[in-house]
């Protein structure tokens, strides 16, 4: 309802260019905002603010801060979480097959959105972690990449299908990813 969330956690992570993570974290005021101050700043140098809310966290954008431009403001967004039953909708499935030497390339690009005003976090099965989409590339895949490396990241092989976990915001997201077929 884009009410501001107050006493929200915040979490604020800071990654270098050797890939060492740092974190911080603090609470929203009484009008959800927040403020992390005197932190340092220069190339290679990303910050990534994301909030917590209903055990979920909804990631913001990647920030770098520079000598020139050492401050940003960023809105970040959380919902009502919902674990069932999946509001995901496929509204565009395009697959593009090409042949490549002694291999067949498999390019499939979804595009699925959550037309409610709730994350989607997904139902948890036995195993543990909840799922939020399940995609199932042609059996005998070798290799998946993604088009989105952070996105791929997120998913994995089991039982020849991809699944992933992370919450689903309200809106449309695009997955893309190639596989080869002997």
């Amino acid at each position: 309802g884009d009410q501001p969330l107050v006493g929200a956690d915040v979490v604020l992570r800071a990654t270098d260019a050797a890939g060492l993570m740092t974190q911080f974290e603090m609470q929203t005021d009484e009008y959800g905002q927040f403020e992390f101050t005197k932190l340092p700043v220069g190339r290679g140098l990303v910050y990534s603010a994301g909030v917590n809310r209903d055990g979920v966290h909804y990631p913001g954008p990647a920030v770098e801060l520079t000598d020139d431009d050492p401050s940003r403001r960023v809105r970040l967004r959380a919902f009502e979480a919902v674990t069932a039953p999946s509001p995901l909708v496929a509204l565009v499935h395009e697959i593009s097959v090409r042949r490549i030497d002694r291999t067949i390339e498999v390019i499939e690009s979804i595009v699925v959105q959550n037309p409610t005003l709730r994350g989607y976090v997904g139902e948890t099965p036995e195993e543990g972690t909840p799922v939020t989409l399940t995609i199932t590339p042609i059996p005998g895949f070798a290799t998946v990449t993604f088009a989105t490396e952070s996105l791929g990241r997120s998913f994995r092989v089991h039982n020849g299908q991809l699944t992933i976990d992370l919450p689903w915001a309200p809106g449309a997201r695009e997955v893309t990813f190639k596989y080869r077929l002997p």
